[in-house]
């Protein structure tokens, strides 16, 4: 009740729901009150309120027709065929729900198959970043004994040994031998 006064007591327009709730005389004092403020500083609300007055009396010139002494009856009688039929397991409908649920597992089956088949081939293998630095790894041992890599340019200097082809560039690529 206090959040529906808050809301009517809010610049939020009045709904539908409220507006026929007060033309019902189902709403609490607060809210009727609220409401009735409303329409008195809002000339499209009162528009509005109208127009579902005027829907309400269209209704009311509606010819109403009663349910006959067998509706009871009948109705009672179509859920009991329904229950009967869904019951016989050679009935068409029993069949087309029991292989429609029997497809619905068989989806769910495959469709996880399928994400699970995806999950490890996207996967990134383990081993790929070992094959990529193999030349580094398969010499380790020699490359923990240098100092640091000013070492390693002094050695690619070609007045070092003379004039022969430089073995490594700084780059991050061996040159071929």
């Amino acid at each position: 009740m206090a959040e529906s006064f808050n809301k009517m007591s809010s610049p939020e327009p009045t709904s539908s729901e409220q507006l026929v709730a007060f033309l019902d005389g189902e709403l609490e004092e607060q809210e009727r009150l609220a409401v009735e403020a409303r329409l008195a500083a809002d000339a499209a609300l009162r528009e509005e309120i109208s127009r579902l007055e005027q829907a309400w009396d269209l209704l009311d010139t509606l010819p109403e027709t009663e349910a006959g002494q067998n509706f009871t009856q009948t109705t009672v009688e179509m859920v009991a065929v329904r229950a009967a039929e869904e019951a016989d397991p050679s009935s068409a409908r029993a069949m087309v729900s029991r292989w429609g649920k029997r497809l619905a597992l068989a989806g769910l089956f495959f469709g996880l198959t399928a994400a699970g088949y995806a999950l490890v081939a996207l996967r990134p293998d383990p081993n790929e970043l070992l094959l990529r630095h193999y030349r580094i790894i398969k010499h380790l041992d020699a490359l923990e004994s240098i100092p640091d890599v000013e070492f390693l340019r002094k050695l690619n200097d070609p007045e070092l040994f003379g004039e022969e082809e430089s073995l490594v560039e700084f780059n991050g690529d061996a040159q071929s031998d």
